[in-house]
């Protein structure tokens, strides 16, 4: 199927709808373009990129997620082409250092390549080629060996990556927490944990007749447990040291 910027829009529109579902990003958070675009994604403001008329195209129509950096996948984050800092540093007219914009080790990104998410050293850049029509998944501490272009990592058409993603989430083998605003995925927790985890979702309907503000009640109260928990254990840590600095204190005043 030929590359198409508003198929593409429409594809992430959906994926992030279907994440609105889930006990983490509210649906007020989703930021859907105007019919003509974002009006300060423009030409001459995003010169700096260096991108193709079709990269800026795509990014005029994309939708983004507002406020709080919402992890998307495991440690990947949207990157906010509309507003936020991206569009704040290049308004302010300084030297744009693509390098916050743009995985580690990657020089060789053609302008009709675009990240739209930033994985950081654990996390997802999903670069979308927009004369392929395709998502390459680049994770820098997975990255090939030297010399390797980051196109050697897994590369599908974009409807069909995004579509992948959902069923890891429809199948909980990735499930949205509130640790820390995360995405717990399987083997990242301890399988104990993993399972509870599961039957929270199952417990509250999932997928079929999923209760969102149920599942969001008992995850909270998990997560408050946990930090109960965590609090005590270093509670008891501080005590048992301060114990035993006094047993050592007693002990050399009476030798």
């Amino acid at each position: 199927m030929p590359y198409s910027y508003l198929e593409t829009a429409e594809a992430f529109k959906s994926f992030y709808t279907f994440l609105a579902s889930l006990p983490y990003i509210p649906a007020s958070a989703l930021q859907h373009a105007p019919s003509t675009g974002w009006p300060s994604i423009t030409d001459n403001a995003f010169a700096p990129l260096g991108k193709t008329p079709e990269v800026l195209e795509l990014l005029r129509h994309l939708p983004y997620i507002e406020g709080h950096d919402w992890n998307i996948a495991y440690d990947t984050k949207v990157i906010r082409y509309n507003e936020g800092w991206v569009k704040d540093f290049l308004e302010q007219g300084e030297p744009f250092e693509y390098q916050s914009l743009k995985p580690f080790h990657c020089d060789d990104i053609p302008a009709h390549v675009i990240p739209l998410t930033s994985g950081g050293n654990y996390g997802s850049w999903l670069m979308c080629d927009t004369i392929e029509g395709t998502i390459t998944d680049y994770v820098t501490m997975g990255s090939p060996a030297e010399g390797q272009s980051w196109r050697e990592h897994p590369t599908i058409p974009i409807k069909d990556f995004l579509d992948s993603w959902k069923c890891k989430y429809i199948e909980l083998e990735w499930m949205a927490t509130l640790d820390d605003g995360d995405i717990a995925l399987a083997g990242a927790l301890k399988e104990a944990e993993l399972v509870k985890l599961r039957g929270i979702y199952r417990d509250c309907g999932w997928p079929s007749n999923f209760r969102r503000d149920e599942c969001f009640e008992k995850l909270m109260a998990r997560t408050n447990r946990s930090v109960e928990a965590r609090l005590q254990e270093s509670t008891a840590k501080l005590l048992e040291k301060r114990r035993l600095k006094a047993a050592s204190a007693k002990e050399e005043k009476q030798t």
